[in-house]
């Protein structure tokens, strides 16, 4: 079989298996950057649990000095259901609804950018809307800086969706479809690429670097909102402490820490991203 053909296997089952393996390799490897990123993305919050880090190295010496090198491991188990998941269905619902919008258009040669960009965010929700629920234990359980919050993945289940019920669960699900636009660039700059490097794993490495870079840069405030939304604590009556909600969240941010704190955590994030893509 040459390389070729082997990228070229585009069964819907064949690319949520390999999506759903590919990214749960590649999360499990850069765990302790994705952790660091969260902390960043925490840092200087209204919560008093969350110091202010001058940078990701100070954040993740800290993080080992202060909890141990176990703690740069944490939300393990969320990462791996998330990937599981969420990684298999992003990448693997793609392609499908791209087929389906191009077969609705009637010219199967010809795929705009309009239709991939529909088909990256129709993935993205839909990845996103079935799956948020392990990325809000992933976020909670690396966030937590005492080590008591949840004991494992199962608990973390078990205590917010008692605590705070299904919608509990669901929190900050809506802005991860603002990230979903990456599966485009990726795809885009793709067949850009084409004509010079071919079908081959140099062109795929670098269209998905492009897209990695890219989709960080542009949607890291949107992901430092849902970070602080999905780990801030709750009233009993299921109200945030800190945020009502994405508007307030990023006018309080804004207020308190300066525009440029939507980009906090994107060092470790473009670490993260670019090689695991």
């Amino acid at each position: 079989m040459t390389e070729r053909s082997v990228l070229a296997v585009n069964h819907p089952w064949f690319l949520f298996l390999a999506s759903s393996v590919g990214s749960t390799s590649g999360n499990l490897m850069v765990l302790p950057l994705d952790t660091v990123k969260v902390r960043m993305q925490l840092s200087g919050s209204l919560s008093s649990a969350h110091p202010l880090y001058r940078s990701s190295f100070e954040c993740a010496t800290a993080m080992v000095r202060t909890e141990g090198i176990s703690a740069l491991f944490k939300g393990l188990g969320g990462c791996v259901l998330r990937s599981l998941t969420y990684g298999g269905l992003r990448v693997g619902l793609y392609d499908p609804i791209k087929g389906a919008i191009v077969h609705m258009n009637g010219d199967p040669h010809h795929t705009s950018t309009i239709t991939k960009l529909a088909a990256g965010f129709s993935s993205g929700i839909l990845a996103s809307a079935l799956c948020s629920p392990t990325d809000l234990v992933k976020i909670r359980m690396q966030g937590c800086t005492t080590g008591t919050r949840y004991r494992n993945v199962f608990h973390a289940f078990y205590e917010i969706s008692k605590t705070e019920g299904l919608r509990g669960m669901y929190r900050g699900c809506h802005i991860t479809s603002l990230r979903a636009g990456i599966l485009a660039t990726y795809d885009n700059t793709k067949l850009r690429l084409l004509p010079t490097f071919g079908d081959t794993i140099t062109t795929h490495f670098i269209a998905a670097t492009a897209g990695a870079v890219v989709g960080v840069l542009v949607a890291n405030p949107a992901d430092v909102v849902k970070t602080r939304l999905m780990n801030q604590p709750r009233h009993p009556d299921g109200r945030g402490m800190f945020y009502t909600g994405i508007a307030d969240c990023l006018m309080k941010i804004v207020k308190k820490e300066g525009v440029l704190a939507g980009w906090k955590g994107v060092v470790p994030a473009l670490m993260r991203m670019a090689p695991m893509d």
